[in-house]
């Protein structure tokens, strides 16, 4: 399978590990329209980590409030 298919498979089941594989492996891309593609699933990844971020963050202060 492609860098992009495995990518877009990886984001879908939210595989950390290994979407953190293929972004050490990024490869070269033939033409722009690989590149656009490649720079809107990382994109992607990127809105995925902020939103786990902030849920972590959401989790740490409810947590604290408890105490």
């Amino acid at each position: 399978m492609s860098w992009h298919t495995n990518f877009k498979i990886a984001l879908n089941e939210k595989d950390m590990n290994t979407i953190d594989k293929l972004l050490n492996k990024i490869p070269e891309f033939k033409n722009i329209e690989e590149m656009r593609t490649a720079y809107a699933l990382i994109e992607n990844v990127k809105q995925l980590f902020e939103n786990k971020q902030l849920m972590i963050q959401q989790n740490m202060n409810a947590m604290s409030q408890r105490r």
